[in-house]
């Protein structure tokens, strides 16, 4: 699993930009293997694609929301529509 502590430090890093904390910044192998373990969190089955950080600040749950983003280099803002499904609902 030392790749992906790896990949979780390096993956947004920047020239120029502040490094960010990341939740799975001091986990042990054998801790960031137990969370990636967990599959279901209550009634939401997750699917492989999908894992929350670790200190959970989201806990995944099925629903929709609309919302916008905003592009700073264009000044644009783009409506979009976020949702999650329990994996047995998509599969």
């Amino acid at each position: 699993m030392g790749f992906l502590k790896k990949f979780f430090r390096n993956v947004f890093r920047e020239e120029g930009q502040p490094l960010t904390t990341s939740s799975f910044e001091h986990l042990s192998e054998e801790e960031l293997e137990a969370h990636l373990g967990v599959r279901r969190y209550g009634d939401f089955l997750l699917t492989d694609a999908v894992r929350p950080s670790y200190d959970l600040q989201v806990v995944p749950q099925q629903g929709y929301r609309h919302d916008n983003y905003h592009d700073d280099q264009s000044k644009s803002d783009v409506p979009v529509l976020m949702a999650s499904a329990s994996s047995e609902r998509l599969f």
